[in-house]
């Protein structure tokens, strides 16, 4: 029963006594609020008079602008706001029991003249403290909630704010029949009593999530400036604040209407109980509204739409008191400040605050509620002053209902407003790198772009060049031609595309400028820029005859390669002669001294000759080999694709780049499919290069994306490639693909978060860490399916850069992780995002099964029907898992290892199988992971990166003897014992030494064993690298 009680008003079970809490608080705060407003505007509306109210608007901003706002300014800036919320309702509870005994005691001794001025103080200062009191407890709560659980528990605590009301108007109603209206006073400071008794006792029990408390110690000036600055550079922020003040404005002139239509003829006691059963009727209205409509609202028509609803209700109340201006008319008023604005609009606002950036937006909010609120207020008092004794109501409403017109105009721009602000909200947490250097360097003035010629040295000469490079291009080649002329191996591969970029430069400066250059260091010139400026023609070609016979290698290269394009045909045969020669040679250099020639002489026929050194052992040569072909191929050398692709899968990085780039200038789209079959997964900059190959082959590459995109026998790398590829080429036919694909995966998410939860239901009663391993394997293949959904609405136009989206999904700060949440609803449809938000939330795995149960028509999954489907994916970690289980559990195991043996040409699969027949041991890669799967460190990462991190490990040993001062390696895992390194203890499943991965020297610690040897899972240093430029956040782990 409490369960579906929960599900009916949409709270999860971990976190409804969290949300009664704050619901209780919720109810004696409001419930005092509600008898201190209708004590302080009867006594006004009888002893002073409707009249003077418009003075009593007129004054609030002030006393908030130079009472309030100083101590807020205070005791925040010292203290922090919790502090000073328990000091205000500990001075109102003080406060409340001096006003009730002047009242008590004081009446007979001052005169009346005198006396009543108590009233003009007591309606002063129960507003004030309203307007503080509600900021001070939204701001309150807010730190303990994220937006999406904001938008369906806000509303209960609105409605605990509903019953309070209720519960004061009862109160009220009773006290005005038995006692004197001034007690209330009194109540109101008893139910402020327990409310602080709550809010200690919240702040002790739950945690806040806010990352940091937002305390500000400059002075009140500085902050108040600093304040409007941000206000006034955020536009989301103007037409917040202008649609409050509007909103107050209007609330403020209605208030006033049915205020003169409801106190005609009546007393203090008569009155205040009128308002203490409209209160009750209204709040009744309000709790049925916050309970079971408000979050219902928000989540089918989302924050910007539900903010139309309150300028709609004002247009049409001050239409209809424009035309009659009896009792009921004046309940309706009632009803639209006191229910819609509250139950809805105050609602639907502080989800609205979401859009300011977190950093300001507690100071934002105080600013435009406890100074936009009394000045909108103060304003309306100056109309009032001056035209409420010569207007009628429904003049009055004429004019109300012309500012109610300009309320739902502003309200229609912040709706298409808020999703940007949103956006831009969530990228302020986070580091943009998405501009280039010339993008950046042009923001600054070319003066300050001259001084770093001042710091140039060897260690950030390229930095400096292309500095220079941003104003000055002659004068960057020299830079660079000056530093290259004296650097070593490395230094000049690094700066190779540096000056290949500035030779090619369509600036016929740049080639005065070399030539320049050359006539001063002819003689003293570098080997390797002798290649590259020979190679283009800048270096006469009867200069360098002399060495083509040189006994120097290098030498013999340099000359040929200038030589090459001498216009003599005598000196160009003599240089192909030496050419033909280093390539007969057994030599690694003179092999790669002539492919390199070969590339630089631009004649496309040699490229199919050159192909064979493909073929080589040497990895240097294939390298240089691909070098050439890159330089010489061209779109109509079709028959080299199958050479390329089939050195792809074993290639390594640089050579794979180099392939992709080969493909490229072929232009054929057959080796799109060739090509992404044979990836498994990708560097970030791999991924751009074949972006770019795929987009300039054109429309012709489209049927091959659709195939790559929509087949499920691709990895989500390539999948992911497709999309983007085919959003570029033809954004219309993916957009006729996207929701069906968006609804497949999403379905397939939730598939295999019921396979990890079936998995691990069954690891209760079967213990095996091969079980408890493959179901996390399904949780992180449930999380690549997720973050390839929303690369798919990214590129359908739906949500903002994928990788701001992915990195905030994953955000350990639950509020970025909301706001995420908030942009995909705001900007996705309807329908999808209400089958994608269970993936998204943080909702208890039994919570997402039940909606997968109650949306999906889904076959029920035993362990060895999982099994089944793991053994027949396509992926190596799960077919892999799953022939280690089966002899354990299935019994038709070797029926399903037959089938497998015919279907793969995988050798570690098929090598995995015959183990487990032949119930071998296997020191595989897998077995590593199942070993350090164990590990809560490891818990970090996904099963995939173990995968790849584990690739060429291997088991060490150090006995008790050897581990004192050992050379331990320098990147491995402890799987038994315990270590200290620098004095820092390391023990089972703690990674060592990954801080140097990057570094070349040798790291030598002393290694103090404890009661056991110590057994290392030693990692290679390459399969690290890898892991870390496909998932570039790992690096970032490993530092820290």
């Amino acid at each position: 029963m409490r369960k579906q009680f929960l599900r009916l008003i949409n709270i999860q079970e971990e976190e409804s006594n969290k949300i009664f809490y704050f619901f209780i608080f919720s109810i004696f705060i409001q419930s005092g609020v509600t008898m201190g407003e209708s004590l302080a505007n009867s006594m006004f509306l009888i002893y002073i008079g409707i009249e003077q109210l418009s003075i009593v608007y007129m004054i609030t901003p002030f006393l908030i602008l130079f009472i309030y706002i100083p101590m807020y300014s205070f005791f925040t800036s010292r203290f922090g706001e919790r502090k000073f919320f328990i000091f205000s309702i500990t001075l109102l509870i003080i406060i409340n029991i001096i006003m009730y005994l002047f009242i008590e005691k004081a009446q007979a001794l001052i005169p009346k003249v005198y006396f009543n001025y108590i009233f003009y103080f007591l309606l002063l200062y129960t507003t004030v403290m309203v307007i503080t009191l509600y900021t001070l407890v939204w701001n309150f709560i807010d730190s303990f909630f994220d937006i999406i659980d904001s938008k369906r528990v806000f509303s209960i605590f609105s409605a605990g704010t509903a019953l309070g009301a209720i519960l004061g108007g009862v109160i009220v109603s009773y006290v005005s029949n038995y006692f004197s209206a001034s007690i209330l006073l009194l109540c109101w400071s008893f139910s402020s009593f327990i409310a602080l008794i709550l809010l200690l006792k919240i702040s002790k029990k739950f945690k806040n999530i806010n990352v940091e408390e937002q305390e500000n110690s400059l002075p009140l000036k500085e902050q108040l400036v600093t304040m409007l600055h941000n206000i006034k550079s955020s536009t989301y922020i103007l037409l917040l604040l202008f649609i409050f003040f509007i909103s107050v404005l209007l609330a403020t002139i209605l208030e006033y209407e049915y205020f003169e239509i409801l106190s005609k003829n009546q007393s203090v006691e008569s009155l205040a109980l009128l308002f203490g059963q409209i209160y009750i009727a209204v709040n009744i209205f309000n709790l049925i509204v916050n309970i079971f409509l408000f979050n219902r609202l928000v989540i089918r028509f989302g924050v910007n739409n539900v903010l139309l609803i309150q300028p709609i209700a004002y247009l049409l109340i001050f239409s209809y008191l424009s035309v009659y201006v009896g009792v009921e008319a004046g309940i309706l008023g009632f009803f639209v400040v006191q229910g819609l604005l509250v139950s809805i609009d105050y609602n639907n606002q502080n989800l609205l605050y979401n859009g300011i950036n977190n950093k300001i937006k507690y100071e934002v909010r105080t600013f435009i509620e406890n100074l936009g609120e009394p000045f909108a207020i103060a304003f309306a008092g100056l109309i009032l002053f001056f035209f409420g004794s010569t207007l009628s109501i429904s003049q009055v409403a004429y004019i109300g209902s012309a500012i109610a017109l300009i309320y739902l105009i502003l309200a229609i721009i912040l709706k298409y407003s808020y999703p940007v602000a949103m956006i831009k909200n969530l990228k302020n947490n986070w580091l943009d790198l998405t501009r280039n250097e010339i993008t950046i360097l042009d923001t600054i003035p070319i003066h300050e772009r001259k001084e770093v010629l001042k710091y140039q040295n060897k260690q950030n000469m390229i930095m400096v060049t292309r500095v220079i490079r941003s104003y000055n291009e002659p004068k960057a080649i020299e830079v660079l031609l000056n530093y290259l002329n004296t650097a070593d191996k490395t230094a000049y591969a690094k700066a190779q595309t540096l000056l290949e970029e500035l030779l090619d430069s369509k600036d016929p400066k740049v080639i005065y400028a070399v030539f320049k250059w050359l006539d001063k260091n002819t003689n003293e010139l570098h080997i390797l820029l002798k290649k590259e400026l020979g190679s283009r023609g800048l270096i006469p070609s009867n200069h360098a005859l002399e060495n083509l016979y040189s006994n120097s290698t290098a030498e013999v290269a340099s000359a040929s390669v200038t030589v090459l394009n001498s216009q003599y045909p005598k000196d160009f045969f003599k240089a192909l002669e030496r050419v033909d020669m280093l390539l007969q040679s057994h030599e690694e250099e003179e092999i790669i001294e002539g492919l390199y020639i070969l590339g630089k002489s631009k004649h496309t026929p040699y490229t199919f000759y050159v192909t064979e050194f493909l073929k080589s052992e040497n990895e240097k040569i294939i390298t240089q080999t691909l070098k050439t072909i890159l330089q010489l191929s061209n779109h109509h050398m079709n028959n080299l694709i199958l050479p390329i692709l089939e050195i792809f899968e074993s290639a390594s990085k640089e050579q794979r780049i180099l392939s992709i780039k080969i493909l490229a200038k072929i232009k054929d789209t057959s080796s799109i499919l060739l090509l992404l079959k044979r990836i498994e997964t990708l560097t970030i900059y791999e991924k751009y290069e074949i972006l770019e190959m795929i987009k300039g082959m054109g429309l012709q590459a489209i049927p091959a994306l659709v195939t790559v995109l929509i087949e499920k026998q691709y990895t989500y790398t390539v999948r992911s490639i497709a999309g983007r590829s085919l959003g570029y080429l033809a954004f219309s036919q993916f957009k006729d693909l996207e929701k069906d694909l968006i609804l497949s995966e999403i379905e397939l998410s939730y598939k295999l978060l019921y396979f990890y939860h079936t998995l691990a239901s069954e690891h209760k009663s079967f213990k095996s860490d091969e079980l408890l391993l493959l179901s996390k394997y399904f949780q992180d293949k449930h999380q690549i399916v997720l973050e390839f959904i929303l690369e798919i609405l990214s590129i359908g136009g739906n949500l903002p850069s994928v990788e701001l989206m992915k990195t905030s999904i994953r955000s350990l700060n639950q509020k970025v992780k909301a706001n995420a949440i908030e942009i995909i609803e705001q900007s996705t449809e309807q329908a999808i995002f209400k089958m994608l938000l269970p993936l998204l939330d943080k909702r208890d795995i039994n919570e997402v099964i039940y909606f997968y149960e109650k949306n999906y028509t889904i076959k029920e999954y035993k362990l060895n029907d999982i099994l089944n489907y793991a053994l027949n994916s396509d992926n190596e970690i799960e077919i892999l898992l799953s022939i280690i289980l089966m002899p354990k559990v299935h019994p038709q195991y070797l029926k399903a290892f037959r089938k497998k043996l015919l279907l793969t040409q995988n050798k570690k699969i098929t090598s995995a199988i015959f183990a487990q027949i032949n119930q071998e041991q296997s020191t595989d890669t897998i077995y590593k992971l199942i070993k350090i799967s164990q590990y809560k460190s490891m818990n970090y990462f996904n099963t995939f990166v173990l995968y790849l991190i584990l690739q060429n490990s291997e088991i060490k040993f150090y006995k008790n003897n050897q581990t004192n001062q050992s050379l331990l390696p320098k990147h491995a895992i402890i799987l038994k014992g315990e270590c200290s390194i620098n004095q820092k203890l390391y023990s089972e499943g703690d990674f060592i030494n990954l801080r140097h991965i990057f570094s070349n020297t040798k790291q030598t610690t002393q290694m103090v064993k404890h009661t056991k040897d110590i057994e290392l899972l030693v990692l290679n240093k390459d399969s690290l690298i890898n892991v870390i430029e496909i998932y570039p956040e790992i690096g970032i782990k490993f530092l820290r």
